[in-house]
């Protein structure tokens, strides 16, 4: 076993911000296509109601689908990871945001019935 598969390892020793520096932006864009094959482009600003963002959710035993979240925060560091299948000592962006999660109801006691959301 790898550190890197261990769960339990410490990955601020593995990444390392390049002058120990974290960079704020006021708002991100992203670029995606659309379901019919054209070019979209969303914009989140914490700072307006443009800030709710919709996740897939992964895990098979998840009551729901999606995960939603608050987006508090639009962030970049330059960094070095220095742990398994590293390719150099060379920083590179990463880009982050900082969000707060909002809880899912119980499917059961949510929609039209209910006159609650998701």
């Amino acid at each position: 076993m790898t550190q890197y598969d261990d769960p339990d390892s410490d990955l601020s020793t593995l990444v390392h911000l390049k002058d120990e520096r974290i960079y704020h932006h006021k708002r991100t864009y992203f670029h995606f296509t659309t379901y019919d094959v054209k070019r979209g482009t969303d914009l989140i600003n914490p700072g307006t109601s443009r800030c709710n963002i919709m996740l897939l959710d992964d895990d098979p035993n998840a009551i729901h689908h999606f995960l939603y979240a608050r987006v508090l925060g639009v962030y970049h560091a330059n960094v070095v990871y220095t742990g398994p299948g590293m390719l150099d000592y060379e920083a590179r962006r990463l880009d982050f945001l900082w969000v707060r999660c909002y809880e899912v109801i119980d499917p059961e006691l949510s929609g039209w019935d209910h006159s609650r959301l998701d």
